[in-house]
């Protein structure tokens, strides 16, 4: 499996993604989860399903898991380093713990 995905295909995902009605903010309230599992999906990664809770993680829980895991995930701390990752075809997230929600969202190549 290639876990370098061509910037266009991450393009397209990130494109659909948006356009996409399922994932508008609605009630004050973003879907920014389901949005990073379906872009997940795109890339063919099996990445943030909570088998034991038959859900998609929530935000704080998926950057929780990349913290438990960090042989999976690497950690940046540059915006402009993220943005050149993303160019060269790595999938690179951008999190933001919150108190009661996170927020994670893909990087745009």
């Amino acid at each position: 499996m290639n876990y370098r995905p061509l910037p266009d295909k991450l393009r397209r995902i990130c494109d659909a993604i948006v356009a996409a009605p399922e994932f508008k903010m609605k009630n004050g309230e973003t879907y920014c989860n389901l949005a990073m599992r379906k872009a997940m999906d795109g890339v063919e990664l099996d990445l943030f399903y909570d088998e034991k809770k038959k859900r998609v993680m929530m935000a704080n829980e998926m950057i929780d898991y990349m913290e438990a895991t960090p042989s999976k995930f690497g950690r940046i701390h540059d915006g402009t380093d993220a943005f050149e990752w993303a160019r060269a075809g790595l999938i690179v997230l951008a999190c933001n713990k919150g108190e009661r929600h996170g927020h994670v969202a893909l990087v745009y190549p």
